[in-house]
């Protein structure tokens, strides 16, 4: 944890998306800490702008970290767990589904959990398709080797077969 905020401090200025990222991930913390909140309370106080504002300020960092970074300014950054991310994101809402199905409604997922899951996925494969297409542009400026090598993997090969 150290070093990344080193690496933030250092990096501030020269990445882009880097403001992005700390912005993105502190609305996170605070918004996965209030949907839970909710959902063990059972009164539903998390505003539904902030699903709006947490959505815009999600793509903005994924755009931002694609276009800006990726492709134009080809900065090699730190690789950041995108998929721990969607991880979290599925299990957080996986477990509140399974709660307020075992507890017969007692507990009640609040309403905007599904509308981020299916937000976070989609702009994962959006990042995940870009990297690929980024990947096989500049075969010798991989910055990671492990996603288009590996035969597990079916995304984008399935859609865009060699």
């Amino acid at each position: 944890m150290k070093e990344k905020i080193i690496y933030i401090k250092q990096n501030w200025r020269n990445e882009p998306s880097l403001p992005l990222f700390v912005a993105t991930f502190l609305y996170t913390v605070a918004f996965i800490f209030t949907l839970i909140i909710d959902f063990l309370s059972k009164d539903f106080r998390t505003p539904q702008w902030s699903f709006v504002v947490y959505g815009s300020l999600l793509s903005a960092y994924v755009f931002s970290k694609e276009f800006g970074d990726r492709w134009i300014l080809k900065i090699k950054w730190i690789p950041r767990k995108g998929d721990l991310f969607v991880y979290i994101w599925i299990g957080l809402s996986f477990v509140m589904y399974l709660v307020e199905y075992l507890s017969c409604g007692i507990y009640q997922t609040p309403p905007m959990v599904g509308n981020i899951a299916t937000t976070v996925i989609c702009l994962y494969v959006f990042s995940r398709i870009s990297k690929y297409f980024y990947n096989r542009r500049n075969p010798y400026n991989r910055i990671y080797e492990d996603f288009v090598d590996k035969d597990s993997y079916l995304g984008p090969s399935i859609l865009f077969p060699k």
